[in-house]
């Protein structure tokens, strides 16, 4: 499970103030040097053209945009995680947790969860963001994969938590910081 492998996603303004006319980036996406996310928002790196490279591909995306303000959470942060996806997992929409009660409306893109997350629920993957060279890392917030499983469980279909959390289990053992979110 490698959450912080390195993507990066431009937007618009930021690839015409790193001096990319407009004209380049045309080109650049005519020759797949660039892939379109959405409507201003650019990838450098080719992603998969599978439903669940394209939710990742978005989740980074939307996470930047959304910065500190919530966590990625539920089905998005198991693609992070790279834990097999169940096809049953809705993609539609990225997930996010925001804190409290206050935050956001469900959008076409935005699936707004809203919780208590304690510290130790949420982890930092470290995406490269920037054009031509001049990378900036900027953090992500993502639930822990037992934060993640746990999410998942309250939420989902049954049969794609289970699936979840089997293969979470393949990667790690289950440890005490687990053992706070099942009461016995």
């Amino acid at each position: 499970m490698d959450i912080h492998q390195k993507a990066a996603v431009w937007s618009s303004a930021q690839l015409l103030d790193a001096g990319q006319s407009s004209q380049t980036v045309l080109r650049a996406l005519d020759t797949a040097a660039l892939q379109r996310v959405r409507r201003g928002r650019y990838a450098a790196l080719p992603y998969p053209d599978d439903p669940v490279g394209e939710h990742r591909r978005r989740t980074i995306d939307l996470a930047q945009e959304v910065g500190r303000a919530a966590v990625v959470s539920h089905g998005s942060a198991a693609v992070l995680w790279g834990v097999e996806i169940p096809p049953e997992l809705d993609l539609s929409s990225v997930h996010f947790t925001w804190p409290g009660a206050a935050g956001r409306g469900t959008s076409t893109n935005i699936h707004p969860h809203r919780a208590r997350l304690d510290p130790e629920d949420v982890l930092e993957s470290r995406t490269a963001v920037g054009v031509g060279g001049s990378l900036e890392d900027r953090g992500i917030l993502v639930t822990t994969p037992a934060r993640t499983v746990y999410d998942l469980a309250r939420s989902a279909d049954q049969r794609v938590a289970v699936s979840v959390a089997d293969d979470h289990a393949a990667f790690q053992l289950p440890n005490r910081s687990s053992d706070r979110y099942w009461r016995g």
